[in-house]
């Protein structure tokens, strides 16, 4: 599963990580500091699953959410 964890912290980036694993899921895992790098990733590829903080710097998760419902990407 192709999955984008978008978290400033990159300790909590590495929990979820860890706890989705843990659960037994095999993930492919992107990592981004913010929803700007988030988007960035989904326009690269669009992953199965996107778990995001709520805030961030740069661009906040609902911001991150508002742009890819305003320009949802490609599969």
């Amino acid at each position: 599963m192709d999955v984008i964890i978008a978290d400033d912290s990159k300790a909590m980036r590495m929990l979820v990580l860890r706890a989705l694993r843990h659960a037994g899921f095999s993930v492919t895992a992107r990592e981004a500091a913010d929803g700007k790098e988030a988007l960035e990733l989904v326009k690269e590829s669009v992953p199965d699953l996107i778990l995001s903080d709520w805030n961030m710097p740069v661009m906040s998760g609902i911001d991150f959410l508002r742009s890819l419902l305003l320009k949802p990407p490609r599969a």
